[in-house]
């Protein structure tokens, strides 16, 4: 695989993806829901209780693992230059898949015919 990653063309790779993709990596293979399923669980028990223990003196985090990852857990949001927002906020895990060649563009129907109509005439 190549090391320069363009991230540009990469694929994002979700829990909510109905596919049944797979990913083979060193000749074992893993569909990708049932991979994002295990991340979620590892994450939402044992990385949570990590992530709780280590921020626990900057942030009570009495909410279950599985509310930040379902519902979200509402909060309050201060940017440089604005004004509070009222939100929640959600844990997404994410796969990203960069290829190493991008797909080729495929041409609109319109410009397709143009061309075979520039080849008849």
């Amino acid at each position: 695989m190549n090391n320069n990653l363009d991230t540009n063309n990469k694929i994002v790779l979700d829990l909510h993806d109905k596919s049944d993709s797979v990913l083979l990596v060193s000749e074992s293979s893993i569909k990708v829901k049932i991979l994002m399923e295990k991340m979620k669980y590892a994450f939402s028990t044992e990385g949570f209780k990590e992530l709780k223990s280590s921020i626990s003196n900057i942030a009570n985090l009495y909410y279950s693992g599985d509310i930040w990852f379902n519902n979200g857990v509402d909060c309050e949001l201060l940017e440089a230059g604005k004004n509070w927002k009222k939100g929640k906020v959600k844990i997404n895990i994410q796969l990203e898949f960069i290829p190493d060649e991008p797909e080729p563009e495929i041409k609109d129907n319109d410009s397709v015919l143009d061309d075979i109509r520039q080849s008849i005439n």
